[in-house]
């Protein structure tokens, strides 16, 4: 939401105004997001950034209908559907789509494990890891079968 009119900016408004904020602007990133304050050194990237903020999804996969805000992101899942594993784990042979889940799957080789569960000591390398880990404990099951709609 725009903090100066109290309204979203819809799609046209994105395109066509010139979005300044000397607020939160800086001489090497003189474009700034009314929103948030972030600023960005080229027009075109805050004008990417404010989509962050809406619910503008303008790019749809043709095949699931899921929609991104960025070409970029709609480009990435493409490749889960092609199946493409052009990533692959040098220590283990497991492949990846994208080379960030690559990096990602590293940390399960690594012997570093400093997110610890509070509970019962069991150490993880990503946070995200202990994250799920703690659904054990709490019986948790967010997650539900698109099927059959059960848990």
């Amino acid at each position: 939401m725009c903090k100066m009119s109290s309204s979203e900016p819809d799609e046209n408004s994105l395109k066509s105004t010139d979005i300044y904020n000397p607020y939160g602007a800086t001489p090497e990133k003189p474009h700034a997001c009314n929103t948030c304050g972030r600023g960005f050194k080229l027009k075109s990237d805050l004008m990417r950034h404010y989509l962050t903020h809406t619910n503008l999804r303008p790019f749809a996969c043709d095949l699931c209908n899921q929609a991104f805000n960025r070409k970029s992101h709609l480009t990435q899942h493409y490749l889960g559907h092609q199946n493409a594993k052009s990533f692959v784990c040098s220590e283990c042979n497991k492949g990846f789509n994208r080379k960030s889940h690559l990096r990602q799957h590293y940390l399960t080789h690594s012997q570093v494990r400093s997110h610890v569960c509070d509970l019962c000591n069991r150490a993880f390398a990503r946070k995200p890891d202990l994250v799920k880990h703690y659904l054990i404990h709490t019986h948790e099951k967010p997650f539900i079968c698109e099927s059959c709609t059960l848990d």
